[in-house]
């Protein structure tokens, strides 16, 4: 099941970012790998420089991804766009275990993890670079 879900939030993960939040966050991970700094030199608005407004938690998860993409030849902003299938597949899984351990069968866990993830904003989110997933 949490396979499919991460299959299923790959499949509709972008190739870009298209998020200000998204890129910027982005802009922080790049900084931290390789200038081993926060500062944000990539702001097209200006807002956000010399350091973001954001925390630094979707930035410490884009680094895994990241760190792959450029070690691979790879685009990274490509990859970190990948991270909240992630977070949206364990975040499924977490349902399911949690319903077991409540008392349901594995057949709601599984009915109710799928409801969770798909039938609420989990999932829109879950395609974007946004950290509304990781919260």
């Amino acid at each position: 099941m949490a396979l499919a879900a991460l299959g299923v939030g790959l499949l509709f993960s972008p190739l870009r970012s298209y998020t200000y939040d998204a890129s910027i966050m982005a802009e922080v991970t790049r900084s931290m790998l390789t200038d081993g700094t926060f500062r944000v030199t990539g702001d097209s608005w200006g807002v956000n420089t010399p350091y973001a407004s954001y925390g630094l938690g979707m930035s410490l998860i884009f680094v895994p991804p990241y760190w792959l993409a450029r070690h691979l030849g790879r685009d990274p902003n490509t990859w970190v766009t990948m991270a909240n299938a992630f977070i949206f597949a364990l975040t499924v899984l977490a349902i399911f275990w949690l319903s077991v351990a409540c008392g349901a069968t594995r057949r709601q866990g599984v009915i109710t993890s799928l409801l969770v993830g798909f039938g609420t904003l989990l999932f829109p989110y879950a395609v974007t670079g946004l950290s509304e997933p990781a919260v």
